[in-house]
């Protein structure tokens, strides 16, 4: 009646020396070094408490890293579709989140009905360095103003390059799937869904999403399916994008 899983997972990626984030021909000193680290710890207990009943629960921890590093140090300089050298101005980064995430659902068969109903709560956080241009970019125009020390452009970023935040989507969802008749099958469901953001982004609460789905065999031994869906989705905000 009870069943307990579990599953731990890592990996490690590195390519050392030959990442390359310009469009421009560049030489080894404008390229870097990624490394990218995840752990997964998955766990899930499930409990059939009857031919009718169904209890499902399941968690989640992991943490992704991910290093650039440059080969060298200092400004970036460059000549626009001609050649880049010097410190690449994305190469010096550190980006990790974290994932905590829980799942309860409960199943219930109660004639031609299943029913499903259960409750999903993510928290993510993250802790991302990215020190973009802070070593400087200096343009030239052309070859000629490079040797001369000419720059028609020079950028250089200051200030704090650490950012931190955290988000916290949280769902709800009840669907019922019903053998309305021999080889018709009706899904209908609710889902709701709700992000919580730092205040200086906004969120949406009314995300109610209705879903219905129809499954159609003719006589039972057809060998195809008619099917039919409708569906309102709402996402989350991707950290990486923030």
């Amino acid at each position: 009646r009870h069943s307990l899983v579990a599953r731990y997972a890592f990996s490690r990626g590195r390519i050392s020396n030959e990442i390359q984030d310009l469009d421009n021909f560049a030489d080894r000193s404008a390229r870097g070094t990624s490394i990218t680290r995840d752990h997964s710890l998955v766990a899930g207990w499930t409990f059939v408490a009857g031919p009718r009943l169904v209890h499902d629960v399941r968690g989640q921890l992991s943490r992704r890293s991910i290093d650039l590093t440059p080969n060298w140090r200092g400004p970036m300089y460059e000549v626009p579709g001609v050649l880049t050298f010097g410190q690449a101005y994305r190469l010096d980064a550190s980006r990790t989140e974290d994932h905590t995430e829980f799942v309860d659902s409960l199943s219930v068969i109660a004639g031609r009905h299943q029913l499903n109903a259960g409750v999903n709560v993510h928290s993510v956080r993250l802790n991302a360095r990215l020190a973009n241009r802070f070593g400087g970019v200096w343009v030239f125009p052309t070859l000629r103003d490079l040797v001369s020390g000419k720059p028609d452009l020079v950028i250089r970023a200051y200030g704090e390059p650490r950012t931190r935040q955290t988000t916290l989507p949280l769902g709800f969802w009840i669907q019922d799937r019903w053998q309305a008749a021999p080889g018709l099958t009706v899904e209908a469901g609710l889902r709701y869904d709700r992000q919580w953001m730092p205040s200086s982004i906004p969120a949406a609460s009314r995300n109610l999403a209705p879903r219905l789905g129809l499954a159609w065999r003719p006589t039972h031994d057809a060998p195809w399916v008619f099917r039919a869906g409708f569906g309102l989705f709402f996402d989350r905000y991707a950290l990486a994008f923030l």
